[in-house]
């Protein structure tokens, strides 16, 4: 997957390139509009997520590189992905890419954390010192917004803040699933109201079938809130399964989830979700003692 990562990330540099040259081939575009940034995807949010997904993979590689030229090619060709990553045009991505350094830097420690209540006590301090430094950043933001190094397509990145704390295409569709929620019947709000709001928030919005943006919003529409239950349990077992047997496979779940809170109707709308659901079921299930299944040690 790193690897063809990598071979995305290039791919996807050179394409932005040639866009600011004026060089535009035909597969740039989908559906008469063009894919801005360095995206191949034309949602550049999925584009950027897997790129991520690759990143985080990468920690395992990391002990694989020894020697000063193999660890040099490690950190440029996560360089290459980082760079395609940034130039996608996702705000979101940006503060994964974030997200991402921290944990790179804490990994070693990370590995030996017993329960997912420890991650805080970790990335705290940085996450606090990553926040003041946004917070009197914004000279520098704006003077490379204003860059000619920056097409005006991706500039959209430098807005984090309105992203954040401001009104946007994101928050009104909120609003209105939450208004349609209270507006609900108590059968309703037990058993959902059917995917009849695809149609009726498309009329309001895009002009066709459209969503809330937002997996736990979505899941209370349509299966009340017996469904939302079954959702959040599903993800907790899946992320407790993940964090006691593989880190990296836990923070790429973590990290579909939290994009799938802004973007998604369902988290089965990323194709990856069912696999590593598939992948984590494969794993063996460990007693909090740390001792293998009963049926498991038998088993052997």
């Amino acid at each position: 997957m790193f690897a063809g990562a990598v071979l995305a990330a290039l791919l996807g540099i050179v394409k932005y390139m040639n866009i600011l040259a004026g060089n535009v081939l035909f597969s740039y575009y989908h559906k008469d509009a063009l894919i801005s940034g360095s995206s191949l995807n034309s949602d550049y949010n999925v584009y950027a997520l897997g790129l991520i997904m690759a990143l985080l993979l990468s920690l395992n590689l990391r002990s694989s590189f020894k020697g000063l030229f193999k660890k040099s090619l490690y950190f440029l060709l996560n360089a290459i992905i980082v760079g395609s990553i940034l130039l996608s045009g996702s705000r979101r991505a940006v503060l994964m890419v974030i997200a991402v350094v921290l944990i790179s830097l804490f990994y070693n420690r990370l590995k030996k954390l017993k329960n997912q209540w420890a991650l805080g006590m970790v990335l705290i301090l940085p996450i606090v010192g990553l926040g003041f430094i946004a917070q009197y950043s914004e000279p520098i933001v704006t003077s490379l917004a204003e860059s000619e190094l920056i097409d005006q397509s991706i500039a959209r990145v430098f807005t984090l803040k309105e992203l954040l704390t401001g009104e946007n295409d994101r928050t009104i569709r909120f609003d209105w699933a939450l208004a349609k929620l209270q507006d609900a019947s108590g059968q309703e709000w037990l058993f959902g109201q059917g995917f009849g709001y695809l149609s009726k928030m498309g009329t309001n919005f895009s002009g066709e079938e459209d969503n809330p943006h937002n997996f736990v919003l979505a899941t209370l529409m349509y299966a009340g809130l017996i469904g939302g239950i079954l959702v959040v349990l599903l993800i907790f077992r899946a992320l407790s399964l993940a964090f006691n047997q593989n880190k990296t496979m836990y923070f790429n779940f973590l990290f579909i989830v939290l994009f799938g809170l802004t973007s998604s109707n369902t988290l089965f709308s990323y194709r990856v979700f069912p696999i590593m659901l598939f992948l984590l079921a494969l794993y063996p299930v460990r007693r909090s003692t740390g001792m293998l299944n009963p049926a498991i040690q038998d088993s052997n």
